[in-house]
């Protein structure tokens, strides 16, 4: 029976795939076109657009705000930080959104999103935490 059921979800996972031609579905960051892999997250739910559902209205009232300075630490491949990023133009009134990853498997994700949403500066890139400390200071 095991068998089965993987191979029922394998299909249900190749057809979000498909339908969605890897661009997030619904949700806050609708239209964002999304990597081929998740890293440590639920891969389809973000592609469905109902990744971390409760977090939606928070997302929403950040957009709102603009905020001049968005920083997303622990960021993987990316979907919050470009996903903020395509929501805020310019990342926020005159900022930037800036995501860190710090796992290897991170690194070598925080590139590959950028493509399919734009040349976002400071999305998706790597520091360690010295180069992060200005960061902080501002």
């Amino acid at each position: 029976m095991s068998g089965r059921r993987t191979h029922i979800s394998q299909r249900v996972r190749d057809w979000i795939e498909r339908t969605t031609n890897r661009t997030v579905a619904s949700g806050p960051f609708r239209g964002m076109r999304y990597v081929a892999r998740a890293y440590h997250s639920a891969y389809h739910a973000k592609l469905l657009g109902t990744y971390e559902m409760e977090l939606h209205g928070i997302v929403e009232e950040l957009c709102r705000e603009t905020p001049g300075i968005i920083v997303d630490v622990g960021a993987a491949e990316g979907y919050y930080a470009v996903g903020l990023a395509m929501r805020l133009p310019g990342g926020g009134a005159g900022g930037e959104v800036s995501g860190f990853e710090f796992r290897v498997s991170g690194e070598e994700g925080a590139g590959i999103l950028l493509p399919g949403a734009g040349a976002i500066p400071g999305a998706g890139a790597v520091a360690t935490q010295v180069e992060m400390s200005p960061v902080w200071t501002q």
